[in-house]
């Protein structure tokens, strides 16, 4: 009974390879993922200078209040700033989105 449990346990629990680690590991990766996605679908609606709420919930497919909340973190992130009518890149976030589609351009 005690080997069980030791083995149980492991198998949880084990660094960097059991599956509380692993399931760790994917929620990480998950939320780079949508962070990346986001970056650059706002960065896609900038370009056609359309970086509104309304354009973001629509292009993704999402609520408006959600798409709000988003723009909202790229704002708390200094990646967007506020400009009449919706929302401009700063240079930080112009970079930070270039940067990406290099990185994803080279993966391909």
């Amino acid at each position: 009974l005690s080997i069980t449990a030791v083995v149980v346990f492991s198998l949880f629990f084990a660094p960097l390879r059991g599956l509380f680690w692993q399931g760790l590991r994917n929620r990480q990766n998950r939320r780079r993922t949508e962070l990346e996605r986001l970056l650059l679908d706002a960065h896609l609606l900038a370009n056609h200078g359309r970086l509104n709420p309304e354009e973001l919930a629509l292009h993704r497919g999402e609520p408006l209040p959600k798409a709000r909340r988003h723009l909202d973190f790229l704002k708390a992130q200094g990646w967007v700033e506020p400009k009449e009518g919706g929302f401009q890149f700063t240079e930080p976030g112009l970079q930070k989105a270039l940067a990406l589609k290099e990185t994803l351009r080279l993966r391909s």
